[in-house]
């Protein structure tokens, strides 16, 4: 049989443009993985393991010493003897994976199981930069790995499972002759890249930027939810600040300052709207973006929350808002998905979260 040769990645045809005459063309994700030293492959695969989580109930990173030949392991029905599992074997080498990479690791899995330790995988997948070469695809592709691993035992396995012990292929040989060697097979690069785009780390190691929110933003509910009590109530005492009238429910409000009731409606778009950039985040960028921006937005503003020459809490919530709508935000990731309401419903969020409130001294209002 001939021997195959892996396609090569297309390389499409782009013009020039400013940016990349300052820092030149960009780097491809696939270039990206070959270039990554030790340490970058291991926080690229700990990022890549997210993508994982969507496919078993629990995923583990094992590595280092004493791993029994399982990185990563997918667990499809919470860890126990019975739970059926993947492993998924992480190798950073500059060359693409060899028979003799996969033999030996293949061949220590295989006497770990045979040692009582676990059961055998569902499946069994190499990950690595450079892919499979051409001889292992070759391999998998005719099904000899089984014959591999038994004439290779000596050289590769025999004595570098277990450090000064030399294991005999009989001590194996049943768990081999039982183990399905069609489930091993070599994850492509490409596919390894296409799992990590499904993360939240993706636009920060390969850049292209966060995917469009979806539009448009939801509306809030005609009712008012659990989850808003505590802004809400903070913006009727700002109303009775205000107007020097208890404004003890939202239909108070609308019945007895309909312009008040107006800024009650914008407030809570600008809230879920917040909430909507909130969610997003969960799913687009690493935890604590969405946090960060909120403390900016807090920290922006605090020169006019502060201000005590406010005639009312009304007045500070107003002044707080136009403010966060004009700060310079330029450097959280979220900034170029956001809406001038996200801004402002941030404050909400932060009244919300008990770090601010409109009336500093509700009880002067009611003496």
């Amino acid at each position: 049989m001939a021997s195959t040769t892996p396609v090569a990645q297309p390389a499409p045809y782009v013009q020039l443009n400013a940016s990349q005459s300052a820092v030149g063309a960009p780097v491809t994700p696939l270039q990206r993985l070959q270039i990554m030293d030790d340490k970058e492959w291991e926080a690229f695969i700990l990022e890549w393991i997210d993508s994982l989580r969507q496919k078993y109930t629990d995923v583990h990173h094992c590595g280092g010493g004493g791993d029994l030949g399982r990185d990563v392991i997918g667990f499809k029905a919470g860890v126990n003897p019975q739970s059926h599992w993947d492993n998924y074997q992480c190798k950073h080498y500059a060359q693409p994976l060899s028979v003799a990479d996969v033999v030996a690791e293949v061949g220590k899995l295989l006497y770990y199981a045979s040692q009582g330790q676990f059961s055998l995988p569902d499946e069994y997948f190499f990950v690595a930069p450079q892919g499979p070469g051409t001889a292992l695809i070759k391999c998998l592709q005719k099904g000899t790995l089984k014959q591999e691993i038994l004439s290779r035992w000596s050289k590769e396995c025999s004595t570098s499972i277990t450090k000064g012990k030399a294991i005999p292929l009989a001590v194996v040989q049943g768990t081999i002759d039982t183990f399905e060697f069609s489930r091993v097979t070599a994850l492509a690069p490409l596919r390894i890249i296409e799992g990590h785009q499904r993360t939240s780390y993706y636009p920060f190691r390969f850049g292209g930027g966060l995917p469009s929110r979806v539009l448009p933003i939801p509306k809030p509910p005609a009712s008012i939810q659990a989850e808003e009590h505590v802004y809400i109530k903070k913006l009727l005492d700002a109303y009775e600040d205000e107007k020097k009238t208890p404004f003890p429910t939202v239909a108070a409000v609308q019945a007895g300052a309909p312009e008040l009731a107006k800024h009650l409606d914008r407030s809570r778009e600008q809230f879920f709207s917040a909430e909507s950039l909130r969610a997003f985040s969960r799913d687009n960028v690493p935890k604590g973006t969405f946090e960060e921006l909120q403390s900016e937005i807090f920290d922006g503003v605090q020169d006019v929350y502060d201000d005590p020459s406010h005639p009312s809490g009304y007045q500070r919530a107003r002044k707080t808002v136009q403010q966060a709508r004009l700060l310079p935000i330029t450097g959280n990731p979220l900034l170029g998905v956001m809406h001038n309401n996200d801004r402002a419903g941030i404050c909400h969020q932060l009244a919300n979260d008990d770090q601010m409130t409109w009336v500093h001294n509700p009880g002067a209002t009611k003496q």
